[in-house]
C-alpha cells in the first residue's frame, strides 16, 4: 500500500478510537450512576425487610412512600453525540478536505507540469492540517480557545492551498 494512504488509514482509525472512548466513558459514567440506584434501592428494601411491621403497616408505609420516575433518557441507538470542539473540528476537517480538492482539480485544470508534486504538497499540508486539528480537540484548553486554533489552522492552510495555485 501507498504511504500515505496508510497514513491516512492510520489517522481515520486514530479518530474513530477516540470518539469510541469518549462514548465508552460516557456509558461507564451512566452504569456507574445506575448502579448507585440500584444499591440504593436494594437498602430500601432490606430496611423495610428488617422492620417488623405487620401487613397492614408495611402496605401503608409502600403506599405513603414518594414514587419517583426514572430519568427519562432518550432512546439507545448507535449515534455517538460529539461536543461541541470535536463537532467544529470535524466541520474545518471537512472544509480543509474540500478545499483541497478544489485546488487539486484548479491546478489539473491548468495542465500545470509539476502537477503531481503539487497534488502531493496539497495532500500532505492536508494531512498535517487534520492532525493539528485532532492535537488541538484533544489538548485541555477552553472551547472558546480550541475554536480559535481550530481558525487559525484553517486559515494557515488555505493561504498555503492559495501559495501553491500562485506557483
Amino acid at each position: 500500500m501507498n504511504k500515505n494512504l496508510l497514513i491516512k488509514q492510520n489517522r481515520q482509525l486514530f479518530d474513530k478510537l477516540h470518539i469510541s472512548e469518549l462514548s465508552n466513558k460516557r456509558l461507564k459514567d451512566e452504569i456507574s450512576s445506575l448502579k448507585d440506584i440500584v444499591s440504593q434501592l436494594q437498602a430500601e428494601i432490606e430496611q423495610l425487610k428488617d422492620a417488623k411491621f405487620n401487613d397492614e403497616t408495611i402496605t401503608d408505609t409502600v403506599a405513603e412512600m414518594p414514587i419517583e420516575a426514572p430519568e427519562q433518557t432518550e432512546p439507545q441507538t448507535n449515534e455517538v453525540v460529539l461536543s461541541e470542539d470535536i463537532e467544529y473540528g470535524s466541520k474545518i476537517i471537512g472544509e480543509i478536505v474540500i478545499e483541497a480538492a478544489l485546488t487539486s482539480n484548479k491546478i489539473k485544470e491548468n495542465n500545470h507540469p509539476d502537477l503531481k508534486e503539487l497534488v502531493n504538497l496539497i495532500l500532505g499540508k492536508t494531512e498535517v492540517s487534520k492532525g493539528e486539528i485532532l492535537n488541538i480537540v484533544s489538548s485541555e484548553v477552553s472551547v472558546s480557545a480550541k475554536i480559535q486554533m481550530i481558525d487559525d489552522v484553517k486559515t494557515q492552510t488555505f493561504e498555503y492551498f492559495k501559495s501553491i495555485l500562485e506557483q
